[in-house]
């Protein structure tokens, strides 16, 4: 039963994880592993310089953020560039956001994703 579950959620997430990957209109990025120390303000410092951004925001006590880019050619650069860098002491983590197309499927609160946040947020 429990492996039945797991398989089921790793399933739908790699759907989703699919999807944003392949929308267009998807320039959210998700920043897992952030330092405790590191604010809105210091994300949108370093983020800026690869583009034009719409939001930063850090969820309130959660260990993670999202940074919404105007572009998504933007998003794709700093993905790469990124992924894995030192940011306030910690090795951060990206990984494509839920895009504002997918705001209705949102992913059950419940499900830990590992990267210190229990749920996605769009950021539109």
């Amino acid at each position: 039963m429990y492996f039945e579950v797991f398989e089921h959620a790793a399933s739908y997430q790699n759907s989703q994880e699919a999807q944003n990957e392949n929308d267009p209109n998807n320039t959210t990025i998700f920043v897992g592993n952030l330092d405790p120390n590191v604010t809105d303000e210091h994300l949108r410092q370093v983020f800026w310089q690869y583009g034009e951004l719409v939001h930063v925001k850090i969820p309130s006590g959660k260990r993670c953020g999202f940074v919404q880019f105007a572009d998504r050619s933007c998003a794709e650069a700093t993905l790469q560039a990124l992924n894995g860098n030192l940011l306030g002491g910690q090795n951060v983590r990206l990984s494509r956001g839920r895009s504002p197309s997918n705001k209705q499927a949102q992913t059950d609160p419940n499900q830990w994703n590992g990267s210190g946040c229990e749920f996605f947020v769009t950021l539109a």
